[in-house]
């Protein structure tokens, strides 16, 4: 014969109550990012010129900066040691626009700037993307 284990109720609620507690606390989460990830280029380039709320930040190297950026773009180079360290010294106050050659960089230090809870967006596809608008790099 089969013997069958029994769960006492309570036990059985608090696992309950523990589930959607945590189905919860990540619905909260999504709903706290609430904005896209990604920006396109050629919506980014319709909101030039931008207030002083809003900062272009390159995060590519010095090295690829120096060969062509966007016009007022401030550089922290993802790959230099204490990136995650500038970024939390950045204005929360402020929204930034991201990017760096394809894109994936970018995406990247959004994630870290958005868990710093900085407003930030990656225009995606990079320079890539933005050499395709009518927008112009500087030196």
């Amino acid at each position: 014969m089969k013997k069958h284990i029994l769960i006492p109720s309570f036990i059985k609620i608090f696992f309950l109550l523990l589930l959607l507690g945590m189905c919860g606390m990540a619905c909260f989460s999504c709903q706290q990012e609430g904005q896209p990830l990604d920006i396109a280029p050629e919506e980014f380039v319709k909101m030039i010129p931008f207030s002083s709320n809003e900062v272009i930040l390159d995060v590519r190297t010095k090295g690829e900066y120096n060969q062509g950026h966007l016009e007022n773009a401030v550089l922290i180079d993802m790959y230099q040691q204490g990136f995650k360290e500038k970024i939390k010294n950045l204005d929360p106050a402020k929204t930034y626009y991201v990017y760096c050659y394809s894109g994936s960089r970018s995406k990247s230090a959004v994630k870290i700037m958005r868990k710093e809870g900085l407003d930030a967006f990656n225009i995606k596809g990079g320079t890539i993307r933005l050499s395709k608008t009518n927008i112009s790099f500087v030196k």
